[in-house]
């Protein structure tokens, strides 16, 4: 009876234990991204936006924005056997990519790391904004006809392509194309680089599609639903849903903007309507096309059909 009574205490203290667990690591979390955000708070102080506040005034003004990386690289120029190169900082947001220049170059100290976190001491002229969902890298870096990577000093393994699409505002979603390439500090800080910019705004698999979450697409009831099954939404009319994941069967997970609910619906009882996730889809399939069009002989000709056939 005795070895029974601890064995339920033994469960009892693990499942204590476990729920503790959650607490101290959401109170961890939490604290890390009021700090996080109090450092983003002190850093756009020290910037001018003046060149990209058609796209971003703050880096402050998404509640759940955080930065994912940061750091300096070098952008390279190749022109014939010559090579010139310009200092650049990147900073990775949850759902951007900011690059900038020290106002004053002269300065080569313009942060000084703190613990985790950046103290700024220097003044950044902000230069680029692209979403997320349309950075294109390309890791494998080949030197231009000419240039040697491995008797210069810019060895291929530290390098890598950028290319950002960034918006313009126009109803016919055009973009600005700005290519990079990108030298790093070191191979392992290229790696991290990749590894980060190279994620997916949507991974499609037989049963789902997933959808991160800082490009997530909205859905609209168009008509009433009342669950049926535990966790399900219910929806009325007009209520919009930020969908996590959709699943073949027909059913969706998301969160509805209403309360902030989370669960399931049929994706029947909705459609999906405008928002920066299929602007940025649209921006991406027009791109792809492009890129692959420019392959092909007698491109121009098959886009001029492809223009006939849209006004037709």
């Amino acid at each position: 009876m005795k070895q029974k009574n601890v064995g339920v205490d033994k469960e009892a203290l693990k499942a204590l234990h476990e729920r503790v667990s959650k607490i101290v690591n959401k109170c961890n979390e939490a604290a890390r991204k009021s700090e996080m955000r109090r450092s983003m708070v002190a850093l756009e102080k020290t910037c001018d936006f003046s060149k990209i506040q058609k796209r971003m005034t703050s880096f402050t003004s998404h509640p759940d924005r955080v930065i994912i990386k940061e750091g300096p690289v070098i952008k390279l120029e190749f022109k014939g056997t010559k090579t010139s190169s310009k200092q650049l900082y990147i900073w990775l947001f949850t759902d951007c990519l900011v690059i900038g220049a020290r106002l004053d170059p002269r300065d080569p100290s313009a942060a000084r790391r703190n613990s985790t976190f950046v103290t700024y001491h220097q003044k950044w002229t902000l230069t680029e904004h692209c979403p997320r969902s349309l950075i294109k890298i390309t890791a494998h870096f080949t030197p231009p006809r000419g240039i040697s990577s491995n008797k210069s000093k810019n060895p291929s393994e530290t390098i890598f392509y950028l290319k950002l699409y960034i918006p313009m505002d126009n109803p016919n979603n055009r973009t600005k194309l700005s290519n990079h390439i990108i030298k790093c500090p070191s191979a392992e800080e290229k790696a991290k680089w990749v590894e980060l910019l190279s994620v997916k705004p949507e991974e499609t698999n037989d049963d789902e599609t997933i959808y991160a979450d800082w490009d997530l697409p909205v859905y609209r009831a168009l008509y009433d639903y009342t669950p049926i099954n535990d966790g399900d939404l219910d929806l009325v009319v007009g209520d919009e849903i930020r969908v996590t994941k959709k699943f073949r069967d027909g059913w969706c997970f998301g969160e509805r903007k209403r309360e902030n609910m989370k669960g399931w619906f049929p994706y029947q009882y909705t459609e999906e309507v405008e928002s920066e996730h299929s602007k940025f889809k649209k921006i991406r399939r027009k791109q792809e096309m492009l890129e692959s069009l420019a392959n092909v002989p007698d491109a121009l000709e098959v886009l001029s059909k492809i223009n006939i056939d849209n006004k037709t």
